[in-house]
């Protein structure tokens, strides 16, 4: 299901040639139905919504009530908790794997600034220690006056 493209509420309603305002009450009185991913203003849905969404337009275009139209859609959407539980454990074990990676990363670039850190201050030793050799053994020119 997250492998297919997601769409936004506005894309929805632009598909199904209804304002904005009758998709989100259609999918506020209908959220256990239509599949989604996200929440509040992420909130996605994947392409089987159209389809659950236009027969929900057209019950209520039959002047059907909530419970007919819950009724005609029974079978063809099964409540999104059981759509979703599937993936549930499968998006665990990514998100598992995905929070190691960023620990083995972060790690990485501690000991990545701990050896910047000390090679600059090598580097700066060095110079040190080379600049002082340099004036010891390199005698002044002697500036004439005339």
């Amino acid at each position: 299901m997250f492998d297919e493209p997601l769409f936004t509420l506005r894309e929805l309603a632009d598909q199904l040639a209804l304002p904005e305002s009758t998709v989100r009450y259609y999918r506020d009185a209908f959220l256990d139905r239509i599949p989604s991913v996200g929440t509040g203003r992420r909130r996605r849905f994947p392409p089987a919504a159209f389809a659950l969404l236009r027969s929900v337009a057209k019950g209520y275009s039959a002047r059907l009530s909530r419970a007919e139209v819950l009724k005609r859609i029974e079978g063809v959407a099964p409540a999104a908790e059981a759509l979703a539980a599937p993936d549930i454990e499968r998006l665990r074990q990514e998100l598992k794997a995905e929070r190691a990676l960023v620990d083995r990363l972060r790690e990485a670039k501690l000991k990545l600034e701990q050896r910047t850190a000390d090679a600059e201050g090598a580097l700066a030793e060095h110079r040190g220690r080379r600049s002082r050799r340099t004036a010891a053994t390199w005698p002044r020119c002697a500036t004439t006056t005339t």
